[in-house]
């Protein structure tokens, strides 16, 4: 392996992270990251599936300046300002303006809700709507693909992310991956591989290995993100993660900083 990808998808103390910027930076260097990108919560207060989580409007100046202050510390780095804007469609105007007001070198876009549904709460894990995988499945899906069609977004994270809790997939959403790696691939955004398989009770990496398959053979790129709550994280599972992209397909990834290809191993 030439070095190992950047780290584009973790969290401070600034949303709901337990380290600060400089220690996500550390971190990032101690695991021989080259490139990493701090990206915590962001999103319109009202109406956010996470009211805790964004950063605060605010302090959203201060998490800005303390970023890009950061950055020019590190030599052995590179270090990115980006946030992950919380995607729910009844939030998209709102969202849409705070993203074109603030500056980012790149936005992570996730979706933790599906019509006003938490269903990444550990409050909501036996919710009756679990019992029809189908529906709850296919609204999920159609969420992303809202979020894709919406624009603003570099990097889809955690795709498949509604199996955290280790519900097995319907063979119906099939479809419905291929349709939101479409809109991926028309875009021009890049899927991530997600590798925090700690925190999730479904203990996986996301998205499925059979969604990495069909997103290299459409040509889309990919990224990697550790989605690290708490910086010793950073770059977590890495190597495991880019054997399963190349095996899936892959011969490299996406380098945030100018979005280049960068190759996984030396011919």
């Amino acid at each position: 392996m030439q070095a190992l990808p950047g780290d584009y998808h973790n969290h401070t103390i600034w949303s709901d992270g337990t380290g600060t910027v400089d220690d996500s930076i550390r971190a990032a260097i101690d695991a021989g990251i080259t490139e990493v990108g701090i990206s915590d919560h962001f999103g319109p207060i009202a109406g956010s599936p996470y009211p805790g989580h964004p950063i605060k409007k605010i302090e959203i100046p201060s998490y800005l300046d303390e970023v890009e202050l950061a950055s020019t510390r590190y030599d052995d780095i590179m270090v990115l300002l980006s946030a992950e804007a919380d995607y729910s469609p009844e939030t998209e105007d709102a969202l849409s303006a705070m993203l074109d007001a603030n500056r980012f070198d790149y936005i992570v876009g996730g979706v933790h809700s599906v019509c006003g549904f938490d269903f990444d709460n550990v409050l909501e894990r036996d919710d009756p709507k679990w019992l029809d995988l189908e529906s709850l499945y296919h609204e999920y899906y159609t969420v992303v693909k809202k979020s894709v069609e919406f624009g603003k977004l570099d990097i889809i994270a955690h795709l498949d992310y509604i199996g955290l809790w280790g519900h097995k997939a319907p063979k119906s959403s099939r479809r419905d991956v291929y349709v939101v790696l479409e809109a991926i691939r028309e875009s021009g955004a890049a899927l991530e591989i997600n590798t925090d398989n700690i925190s999730d009770p479904a203990q996986r990496m996301y998205p499925e290995r059979s969604t990495i398959e069909l997103a290299a053979k459409m040509g889309i790129p990919i990224t990697f993100g550790s989605d690290a709550h708490r910086s010793t994280f950073i770059g977590g599972n890495f190597e495991q993660a880019v054997r399963v992209a190349y095996e899936c397909g892959y011969n490299g990834s996406r380098r945030m900083s100018d979005r280049e290809i960068i190759p996984f191993y030396q011919k």
